[in-house]
């Protein structure tokens, strides 16, 4: 398997001060879709290998104290009640009340038909190919293996969610454009390969 090499420490603090500003614009589930990518490696290899390659340990530190830190000063300055409404009902209170329940418990109807059409008609097939050749070790099928777990474990956890918004998948795009972009280029080589 492919092994990754540890970031620079210049890479890690970009990377972990991209995920600290994520955060703050758009909340906790910033780091299900940043994160779900070296973690799904780590699954599928069996080892901690792609999670430390990026440092994970100075930039939770960081991340923890940013925000530790930013929470904390938003308690001085507007009182202990305004941190406890945002925290509690503006952001785990969208992903966890029903009130909130704009679908059904599925997205996959939003996903294929709202968020990602009409790209879906080619994203099937794409998902299709790589399914039938998921134990290829060519060097397309190995790129595209952290672009999956960008998509499912995002697609799960948000499953599992309550409050479920069109906007939440939004951040699935690029992930899902990447894997039928392959399709595409997979599909039209092959084709001018026919003599």
């Amino acid at each position: 398997p492919m092994e990754a090499p540890a970031m620079s420490w210049s890479r890690a603090a970009f990377f972990w001060s991209m995920v600290i500003a994520a955060f703050f614009t758009k909340g906790p589930p910033a780091l299900l879709f940043i994160l779900a990518a070296p973690a799904w490696e780590a699954f599928r290899l069996r080892s901690t290998r792609p999670w430390r390659s990026i440092r994970p340990l100075p930039g939770l530190a960081a991340f923890f104290g940013t925000v530790g830190a930013w929470l904390w000063s938003q308690r001085l300055l507007a009182g202990e009640e305004f941190v406890e409404t945002q925290v509690a009902r503006g952001t785990f209170g969208r992903l966890l009340n029903v009130e909130h329940l704009e679908g059904p418990f599925y997205y996959l109807k939003g996903l294929a038909g709202e968020v990602f059409m009409p790209w879906t008609l080619l994203l099937i097939p794409a998902l299709f190919v790589l399914w039938r050749h998921r134990k290829a070790a060519d060097r397309d099928q190995t790129a595209l293996r952290p672009i999956i777990g960008w998509i499912v474990i995002p697609l799960l956890v948000l499953h599992l969610a309550l409050g479920k918004r069109q906007h939440y998948l939004l951040p699935l795009v690029p992930a899902l454009a990447l894997v039928t972009g392959w399709y595409c280029d997979r599909f039209f080589l092959a084709v001018q390969a026919r003599p």
